[in-house]
């Protein structure tokens, strides 16, 4: 870990998109499941494409502690909202992800941006 007090947690996922998917993942992530994320209060620090391939996407969130990030993304992936909107349309784009949960210093959030528009 690196140096610092922790102050949390960050999920930090990437997705391998299915072939020429990139384009429809990043607006529907962009126009709907972002706005959503926020008023489930989770917090963004970052996300977008890959600069080499626009077929991966990362995505990273922020969280005061483990406990929360659990009852949130429960919150969240269990939601009507969800899986009556998105889960399916979103999962037919990933072929596969990954899931990498840090703890998270001080220095850390600053760091990550969304892509410019």
């Amino acid at each position: 870990m690196a140096s610092g007090a922790v102050h949390g947690v960050l999920d930090l996922r990437t997705y391998q998109l299915v072939a020429g998917a990139g384009a429809e993942f990043n607006r529907l992530f962009r126009e709907e499941a972002l706005p959503m994320l926020e008023r489930f209060g989770i917090q963004v620090a970052g996300y977008g494409p890959s600069i080499e391939d626009a077929d991966r996407y990362w995505l990273a969130r922020s969280f005061d502690s483990l406990d929360d990030r659990k009852r949130q993304l429960d919150a969240f992936y269990g939601s009507e909202e969800w899986e009556t909107r998105f889960d399916a349309r979103v999962l037919g784009l990933i072929e596969s992800y990954h899931v990498l949960v840090l703890e998270r210093t001080a220095a850390l959030p600053g760091e990550l941006a969304p892509p410019a528009d």
